[in-house]
């Protein structure tokens, strides 16, 4: 499993939230509007990790791709608008947070490959 392309992946993942969120807030008061999120779907076609040691645990490996879908959980209010201000304003703090260390973990990732390439020089 390539951890950049999983870092990229969860990356992908934080960006979709954001726009999901700013257009849920952008529409809060919409009546009949139905708020959007971010989840994780399995890429189709994705080939199962093998177990080539008895220390390995199972696993379907990396695959994963962004989807957008609309939420048609019951309304919050008797316009049909199921935007919670409140708890998207708590996902955008939330998803900051996790940006902001996957991009750590990014950074720290092509630093330590670029110390193995330069062999520690500088």
């Amino acid at each position: 499993m390539d951890v950049l392309k999983v870092l990229e992946t969860r990356l992908d993942l934080a960006a979709a939230r954001q726009a999901c969120a700013a257009a849920n807030l952008a529409n809060a008061e919409t009546p009949g509007y139905r708020r959007f999120e971010a989840v994780l779907r399995e890429a189709e076609g994705r080939l199962p990790l093998a177990c080539t040691h008895p220390a390995h645990l199972p696993g379907k490996g990396g695959g994963e791709t962004v989807a957008v879908i609309r939420d048609m959980r019951g309304p919050w209010r008797v316009d049909g608008n199921n935007v919670d201000v409140d708890a998207e304003l708590a996902g955008v703090v939330r998803n900051q947070v996790l940006y902001s260390a996957l991009t750590r973990a990014v950074s720290q990732r092509l630093a330590l490959a670029r110390l193995a390439a330069t062999e520690g020089r500088r």
